[in-house]
């Protein structure tokens, strides 16, 4: 048996490298490279498909490179979705002040006309957030990270369930046309009497629109640094950690903690303000008044509470409980966020400690001024 010379050897080991490399780059290869169109049957190549290659088999360049391309396309369409989110919140706010003013009513065609407004913005949003979950699920977003075979592998329970979440909370809004229903409650400010009243649909309708502002945090967990980022996510992935919405939240506590909590409770105080007041001005004629109600919400967050305006609805209720619980929570973050930029720096501990070192030298040798003599010996 002849065994191959080390000419041979070489001249195979330099074939399966040129192999290995053709395969890996896909130049002459069954792998084509991205944004490239390559029939896989027919043409006049001087190479033919193999059997294996009948099937599309994209390889690791490929695969970077949809991958970035469907980031991209997936940040665009949230910041899409979050401009239609707030577009009809703002119309929504708009439509509610006029009608409360008296410059028309709900059957007039003004109105009519900014709730189709509201209708179309909000056709558009939802149609926005399937295209970001066909992006992430349907469109190969999971299978290139993954290497499935089958997008329906994705489609877990959980997934499942949020995407249906999100489509209901951004699919309510208040629909066109004049629609009344007869609320009665308890008057606390009036010696406790029974009040009815005749509250249009749109309050119902328009309050949980301002739970579209979820989509705030997935805008800034597509646009952080941290999630972009090709280093930083490869250290994230070495060290286990998941680039999401808390993460992202936690980095921002941490890099600018005032600023985060200053601008949370500012748009807080003025959310509650004004949806407490469309619960609670049907009414009372105090809360009718966007200043007391902001008074009220104010007082209620701070946990103070003095008792000269009270919610009279479950609806101005539960608004109220849910500051005074977040509120509490702030109040803690604060005083954890002051204590901390309180205490000295590393460097100012050095140089404190020294200062006192220094002191408590110099009083020894005066107390004891033996040592002196001593120190001056040696």
């Amino acid at each position: 048996m002849k065994t191959p010379s080390i000419a041979n050897r070489e001249q195979i080991s330099s074939g399966c490298n040129e192999e290995a490399a053709e395969a890996l780059v896909g130049i002459h290869s069954d792998y084509p490279r991205y944004m490239e169109e390559r029939a896989l049957t027919g043409g006049n190549t001087s190479r033919k498909p193999s059997t294996n290659s009948a099937k599309h088999k994209p390889n690791v360049g490929y695969r970077l490179g949809k991958r970035k391309a469907l980031f991209e396309k997936r940040k665009r369409i949230s910041d899409y979705a979050l401009v239609m989110g707030m577009f009809g919140i703002i119309v929504m706010v708009i439509e509610n002040e006029l009608s409360s003013a008296g410059v028309y009513t709900k059957a007039s065609f003004y109105s009519t006309a900014l709730k189709t407004l509201i209708s179309v913005s909000t056709v558009i949003l939802l149609g926005l957030i399937v295209a970001y979950h066909a992006l992430e699920v349907q469109v190969r977003l999971f299978m290139i990270d993954n290497c499935a075979d089958d997008w329906r592998i994705a489609m877990t329970w959980q997934r499942i369930s949020q995407i249906g979440l999100e489509l209901f909370i951004c699919a309510i809004h208040p629909i066109p046309g004049e629609y009344y229903f007869q609320w009665t409650t308890k008057l606390a400010n009036k010696n406790k009497t029974i009040g009815t009243e005749m509250v249009p649909y749109d309050v119902a309708l328009s309050l949980p629109m301002f739970l579209r502002l979820y989509l705030i945090c997935r805008v800034m967990l597509l646009h952080s640094k941290l999630f972009t980022d090709a280093s930083s996510r490869s250290i994230g992935a070495l060290n286990r950690i998941n680039f999401n919405t808390r993460f992202v939240l936690k980095t921002l506590m941490t890099i600018c903690p005032g600023t985060v909590l200053l601008v949370f409770m500012v748009s807080l105080w003025i959310i509650a303000s004004w949806t407490l007041r469309q619960c609670e001005r049907f009414h009372d004629e105090e809360h009718a008044n966007l200043l007391n109600s902001m008074w009220l919400t104010a007082i209620t967050f701070l946990c103070v509470g003095y008792g000269d305006i009270v919610p009279n609805t479950y609806c101005g209720r539960g608004i109220t409980l849910t500051c005074g619980m977040v509120g509490a929570g702030c109040t803690a973050l604060l005083v954890a966020v002051v204590s901390r930029k309180l205490e000295l720096t590393r460097a100012e501990k050095h140089v404190h400690n020294f200062m006192m070192d220094t002191q408590l030298t110099k009083r020894v040798l005066i107390v004891f001024p033996s040592l002196n003599s001593l120190k001056s010996l040696i």
